[in-house]
């Protein structure tokens, strides 16, 4: 069997695990976890995961609710793909009770709404080799001595760094809807509308990294589709919450959602593009 380290950075509020004694169903001594106090999760993770002597790592998030065999399951993931460097599962959401957890539930779950990255909230076919537009940082699993050897997690990078971590390994990536955690939603709009300008901001980081040369044309096509995305988004948003059952679960969750969803989606969009000037700017600034 495979060792683990479970590492969860947290910045004030418990982490789940802690005080939650013998969690996962895998032998006690094949595993440890090790909360990491801090305000920069990429440095809190770098710190225990370069210092590990564990076969595996496993990045959780400090609100991740792990399946009990999720390490069990992660150790045959590897032991049958031996080709497997990094591997991550989906983040499934909690059940849905209040209206921003419907709001949210759709946002998460709708390819309208985050595309190709809805494979991140749902067990979505069977195990395959995948990307980083399918893993997701709050549940993620790699070798340690490959972690070690790309330098581990970009401590210049907050949120995405999962992203830019898996596209610098490149290969031996791999989706497997069995090694699943839960995450609860952000339990108001604003704090739903922050975590939306933060992926914004992470993901324009992502494309300053890796597509500096092509950031002009980047930050032209966002400009020219999110007046259309932004009108596509209302008009559709009806038509796919009714197919997923949004609209017979909570007609008040639909209403709101017709308000909140288009918000997240200019959050989002506009943020990416600010920060692409500010970045913009910035270097601007600097070399002068």
């Amino acid at each position: 069997m495979h060792s683990f380290h479970v590492i969860i950075p947290y910045k004030e509020d418990r982490p789940y695990l802690q005080d939650k004694g013998d969690y996962f169903d895998y032998p006690k001594d094949k595993y440890k976890i090790s909360f990491v106090k801090g305000t920069n999760p990429s440095k809190q993770r770098n710190s225990v995961a370069f210092l590990s002597s564990s076969d595996l790592l496993l990045f959780l998030d400090d609100d991740s609710i792990p399946d009990t065999n999720l390490l069990k399951n992660y150790n045959n993931h590897f032991y049958e793909y031996e080709s497997s460097i990094i591997c991550g599962g989906p983040a499934l959401s909690l059940k849905t009770q209040s209206t921003i957890d419907h709001i949210c539930y759709y946002y998460f779950q709708s390819f309208l709404c985050v595309g190709p990255f809805y494979n991140r909230y749902s067990q979505s076919g069977n195990c395959r080799y995948s990307h980083s537009l399918e893993l997701i940082g709050c549940n993620l699993s790699m070798k340690t001595l490959s972690f070690n050897a790309i330098g581990g997690f970009d401590e210049q990078m907050y949120p995405n760094e999962e992203v830019d971590l898996i596209n610098r390994q490149e290969e031996g990536v791999f989706y497997n809807p069995n090694c699943f955690v839960q995450k609860p939603h952000r339990d108001t709009v604003s704090k739903f509308l922050t975590q939306m300008i933060n992926y914004g901001r992470g993901r324009a980081d992502n494309i300053f990294k890796e597509y500096y040369q092509l950031r002009y044309l980047i930050l032209l096509i966002l400009l020219l589709i999110f007046p259309i995305f932004f009108i596509l988004t209302i008009i559709l948003s009806p038509i796919h919450m009714t197919a997923i059952g949004i609209s017979s679960r909570n007609l008040i969750s639909m209403i709101a959602s017709l308000i909140t969803i288009p918000l997240a989606q200019s959050c989002y969009v506009l943020s990416i593009i600010f920060h692409l000037f500010s970045k913009k700017e910035k270097k601007a600034q600097l070399a002068t």
